[in-house]
């Protein structure tokens, strides 16, 4: 199956097929870099640890921000909204009072980032922090505070529209349960009540013609909940199909961190949201499988190398194009470093994640696009012609031409060739062996002779 929907643009790309052979000239494309203002407003804070620094202020880390876009490792910035204004759940109206404290500070805010020449790629609604939603907030089983969790969404919504955001994204955050005795059709469907919720919020935003043109779910297995209601991205894409306008909402998965945790692929995360056309951005770190939610840098960690490089190959083959956000964290020891350094470590935090994403995206995947015989052992994988190419396009044509009954019964009377395709070797290994050489740049002649040495 391909994924291709259309012919990619200004992408500097050549093909030359042959059926025994397939080179690739290739420059990957160079995609736009985000990051998460909450990423430089990390205190250092783990599941067994205070934090070790005081917050810093709203205004320090946009002008972080802003020396990281001008050193081009960044193209974009998202904060949540507590990230940038304070919130009263006692006045949750004060955005829309031109004279109020908070009209002030996002008046601030925006002359920085005009100055600073720093666009806002999305918004999200912080439902995880304040202890009125450690229950939840969208599925709370209290309907005050359900409405008071709609009314934060749309006051985020309208900030992110001050600001200039096209997107704005729903974290699963506190929407789950500890135990299922929590769960019964006779206290309300969590479901219903959070269909409810991002239909607001989608309606609001067409409704106000808000610069917000589509929404994301960013799904998460559990933490800081033990079950989440929206898991994964499968989980999220059905739970899509049942909105409103399902047209407005799509995914930014989290990779490897959010299905890494629960031992989950990321690479299916990706394939599965690229094969929905539903994959607007995503969140990108690093995560050791199995465990909580490490947020490491980028390419941090035993785990991260090979899934990475496989994701971004896949991406570029699959014509995806769409923004790449850092959302994790500097590492707690670095911080320990103090106050006094703080950007300092943000700084170099920021550029090693900008330059191990372009190693990946300049580097990486395109050596390993470029490797011919690894595209010769994926094209006889992928395309197995043990009848030979006629015989193999009979059967193509039949399995995607035919229309209704008329492919049934086309299929019915076909003799399948059993024993060919059982002595038929897919050789999964020579391509595995040839993705491994090209990515750590090691050539067979090298590998050779240290194996004559053995």
């Amino acid at each position: 199956m391909s994924f291709r929907k259309k012919p990619l643009k200004n992408l500097g790309v050549v093909y030359i097929h042959t059926f025994n052979q397939v080179r690739r000239c290739l420059m990957a494309r160079r995609r736009k870099l985000s990051v998460g203002l909450w990423t430089v407003g990390y205190k250092g804070v783990d599941p067994f640890g205070g934090p070790i620094l005081d917050k810093s202020s709203v205004i320090e880390n946009l002008n972080i921000l802003i020396v990281a876009k001008k050193a081009g490792w960044i193209d974009y910035f998202s904060p949540h909204d507590d990230d940038i204004v304070t919130w009263d759940p006692n006045n949750p109206n004060d955005y829309l009072d031109e004279k109020s404290a908070v009209r002030k500070e996002l008046a601030e805010i925006k002359a920085i980032l005009v100055k600073g020449k720093l666009p806002v790629n999305m918004m999200t609604c912080s439902l995880h922090g304040h202890p009125i939603f450690a229950n939840g907030g969208f599925t709370n089983p209290n309907p005050v505070v359900r409405m008071m969790a709609v009314k934060k969404a749309m006051r985020a919504a309208w900030i992110g529209n001050y600001l200039g955001a096209t997107q704005v994204t729903y974290w699963v955050a506190r929407d789950g349960f500890e135990s299922p005795v929590m769960i019964s059709p006779d206290n309300g469907d969590p479901y219903t009540w959070l269909k409810e919720a991002l239909d607001t919020i989608s309606s609001s935003c067409q409704q106000n013609n808000y610069s917000i043109i589509r929404g994301t779910i960013e799904p998460k297995a559990n933490e800081p909940r033990g079950f989440s209601f929206l898991p994964l991205v499968g989980s999220a894409l059905a739970f899509i199909s049942k909105l409103d306008n399902p047209a407005f909402w799509g995914v930014n998965p989290e990779i490897p961190q959010h299905s890494a945790m629960v031992c989950a692929s990321p690479f299916l995360e990706i394939q599965q949201a690229v094969w929905a056309e539903k994959l607007f951005f995503l969140h990108v770190g690093g995560q050791i499988s199995g465990q909580f939610d490490n947020d490491f840098p980028l390419f941090f960690g035993p785990d991260n190398c090979k899934v990475m490089v496989h994701i971004f190959r896949f991406l570029e083959e699959s014509g995806w194009e769409g923004i790449v956000e850092f959302d994790c964290h500097a590492l707690r020891s670095d911080l320990a470093a103090g106050k006094e350094n703080y950007r300092e470590i943000m700084l170099q935090f920021l550029a090693y994640n900008a330059r191990m994403y372009r190693m990946i995206e300049q580097i990486l995947v395109p050596r390993i696009l470029a490797n011919v015989k690894l595209s010769e052992a994926v094209l006889r994988l992928s395309r197995p012609e043990y009848l030979g190419r006629e015989l193999t396009r009979q059967y193509e044509d039949i399995l995607s031409s035919a229309p209704g009954t008329e492919k049934t019964e086309l299929i019915l009377n076909q003799r399948l060739p059993v024993k060919e395709i059982l002595m038929n070797r897919q050789n999964v290994l020579a391509a595995e062996e040839q993705f491994n050489l090209s990515l750590y740049g090691v050539t067979e002649e090298m590998l050779d002779m240290v194996m004559a040495n053995e």
